[in-house]
């Protein structure tokens, strides 16, 4: 007769497991872009995220205990043998905004690194539970996916269902703006804008800015992705020669696929 285990041994059994799963919880980990620095510090807690993310790339400056985390170079060219100093045991990356070569570098140093698909504004849900499976905390990245859904769906009813047109300018010289292919196009629309561009498949397409008037968008808005208030000036001085009266927009709030974002398309 098969023996049936006592309530003891059950217990006993659960504690080892639990004990197992904590040993195999990541305590150093390093992120590669700014996007994946914020949701794993969401993912974390304030707490965690201190404690156990041990590098960042540059401009990782949200939530607010990140910016006390040293950094590994911006995104697109990473300091490999920084990282590989750190010891990390999880390097979590981005298809899009990292580099082959050196993810390739990573693989060979045989760093454990896992490596996120491109964002996608109406699919974040997915993303984010991806993200908070990697880090074993799947029950904050349900929450926090829930959050988005509720957030996105209150945006909707807030805005009417008539679209104005609009042109997104990230670099003025030479003029660069939003595609098809960015998570930008889709933000916008669900707060009433249409991207005069969003044919276009690239994500971030340079453009003339004879394209640009031939389309009259009823709104321009500039990113400001440098800091510097005399890049607006001089746009904005531009384009009111043609009758325009762009607006500056924070490229904290909005360079990123996260809850700032959505913050900033609130406050439009």
């Amino acid at each position: 007769m098969q023996k049936t285990a006592s309530l003891n041994e059950l217990i006993a059994i659960a504690l080892v497991f639990l004990f197992s799963q904590e040993a195999h919880a990541y305590s150093r980990i390093i992120t590669l872009a700014p996007v994946i620095s914020e949701w794993t510090a969401e993912i974390l807690g304030p707490e965690s995220s201190k404690t156990k993310i041990v590098g960042v790339s540059e401009y990782s400056n949200y939530p607010l205990q990140l910016k006390s985390i040293q950094t590994i170079g911006a995104y697109p060219k990473l300091n490999i043998e920084k990282i590989a100093s750190f010891k990390p045991d999880l390097v979590l990356a981005s298809s899009e905004y990292n580099r082959p070569e050196q993810l390739e570098q990573l693989k060979r140093l045989k760093i454990n690194l896992q490596v996120l698909p491109k964002e996608n504004f109406f699919e974040m849900t997915k993303w984010i539970r991806a993200l908070a499976s990697i880090l074993q905390s799947p029950e904050a990245g349900e929450s926090l996916a829930l959050e988005w859904e509720k957030k996105i769906e209150s945006l909707r009813k807030h805005h009417s269902v008539k679209k104005k047109t609009l042109f997104l300018e990230i670099q003025h010289e030479p003029l660069v703006t939003v595609g098809g292919a960015s998570f930008l196009n889709d933000a916008f629309s669900v707060v009433g804008f249409q991207n005069v561009f969003e044919p276009l498949a690239e994500g971030y397409p340079k453009v003339s800015k004879e394209s640009v008037l031939k389309e009259k968008p009823q709104a321009i808005f500039i990113l400001d992705l440098t800091g510097n208030p005399a890049d607006f000036e001089a746009a904005k001085k531009d384009w009111e020669r043609y009758g325009f009266h762009p607006k500056l927009i924070s490229g904290d709030d909005f360079a990123r696929c996260s809850f700032l974002l959505l913050k900033g398309l609130e406050q439009l």
